[in-house]
């Protein structure tokens, strides 16, 4: 309604918004012409009604009925044109507009409507060509990054390009396995998954993730156009490879990544990613570690959860590499952390930390001394 009230056209009318706020942002489908009283049994909803009130009631019930007739109808808003038809707006359909939230727009000047109509439908028309346009674009974009098998933080992004919002994609157990924030803080996008559009990331009947994207501008296709797009990027991504079970490790080489490299916007960006996947740091013992030895860092993530602890694990070089949070009620001896990397095993550990620097120093720190030791002197716990 708020396009259709700029317009030039419409503007020669030296309009009045007698009802607008938050009734100027209803979808105009359609603009319908008449002066009849009973025009709701003709319109389907969503048109933006033009008249001279002609025709219309006059007793104050009659011109409250008409009103709610209309609104119940679905129309986008009422334009009356004053003159010969109606002197000014009557106060009973004003009253009836404001109650209901209906936009209702006075004109002063006479303009043919003809050339309202035109205008808007050119308009009209011409956003349904650019959505066209545009859902084919998507369509042939994603549909590039799925035959060439692009990786999931490829198609992340360019799905928050295309929006121009930050977008995130997490798995079932809400791991954040990728995001695009466009300069947002990490931690303050994750803040504000709540409010956010999202869609699934599913196929034949199998769910893998969910992939979000925070509010931005309105996109031509319709932001949950552009967003099913890449989710079912995604989604051919996991047939292709068997399912998410690369996402969770991509999540978490991704986060030992950042830490080791010192690539992280801020501590709270990383404390959120940490959070998002269930590792906590406030109150608990948390500790980096380095695990020497030819083992997957799957089976050390799975050894660590039956012991009690959250983890984030990856293969960095010749070595596993993870962040372990324990209960406060649970220390990391060596016995508990020869049982987490695995049986003939040499284990290096960090000092315990309960904050993202602590975190990276104990990280730095057991990194340090698995490079300095080099001795075969066989399974055991050197601690920093």
């Amino acid at each position: 309604m708020a396009d259709v009230l700029a317009d030039p056209v419409l503007q020669g009318g030296a309009p009045e918004v007698i009802v607008g706020g938050a009734a100027l942002d209803v979808d105009v489908r359609w603009v319908h012409v008449s002066d009849n009283a009973g025009v709701a049994r003709l319109l389907d909803g969503g048109e933006l009604l033009l008249s001279t009130g002609a025709g219309w009631p006059t007793a104050a019930d009659a011109l409250r009925e008409f009103a709610m007739t209309l609104h119940r109808t679905g129309v986008a808003g009422i334009v009356v044109e004053l003159g010969s038809g109606q002197t000014r707006v009557p106060e009973a359909l004003a009253e009836t507009c404001r109650e209901v939230g209906l936009a209702l727009i006075a004109l002063y000047r006479e303009i043919k409507f003809v050339a309202v109509t035109e205008s808007v439908h050119r308009s009209l028309i011409a956003a349904q060509t650019d959505a066209l346009g545009e859902r084919q674009r998507l369509h042939e974009l994603f549909t590039a990054l799925s035959l060439q098998g692009a990786p999931a933080d490829v198609i992340v992004a360019e799905t928050a390009r295309a929006l121009g919002a930050p977008v995130i994609l997490q798995n079932l157990a809400h791991e954040v396995i990728a995001y695009e924030t466009l300069r947002t803080p990490v931690a303050q996008a994750l803040g504000q998954l709540a409010d956010a559009d999202r869609v699934p990331v599913q196929a034949r009947g199998v769910r893998w993730g969910t992939l979000v994207a925070l509010s931005g501008p309105a996109h031509p296709a319709g932001r949950l156009t552009v967003l099913e797009q890449g989710a079912t990027a995604l989604a051919f991504g996991c047939l292709a490879d068997g399912g998410d079970a690369e996402w969770s490790l991509l999540a978490q080489r991704g986060i030992i990544d950042d830490l080791l490299g010192a690539r992280f916007a801020s501590p709270e960006d990383i404390a959120a990613r940490l959070g998002a996947g269930g590792f906590a740091l406030r109150g608990r013992h948390c500790h980096g570690i380095v695990a020497r030895g030819a083992e997957s860092a799957a089976e050390l993530a799975a050894r660590a959860q039956r012991a009690g602890a959250a983890v984030v694990a990856a293969r960095v070089g010749d070595d596993d590499v993870a962040l372990l949070s324990l209960p406060s009620s649970l220390l990391l001896s060596d016995a508990l952390a020869a049982r987490i990397v695995g049986p003939a095993r040499t284990v290096f550990v960090g000092p315990a930390a309960e904050d993202v620097r602590g975190l990276l120093a104990s990280l730095r720190a057991a990194r340090d001394l698995a490079v300095s030791d080099r001795s075969e002197s066989g399974p055991g716990a050197t601690r920093g």
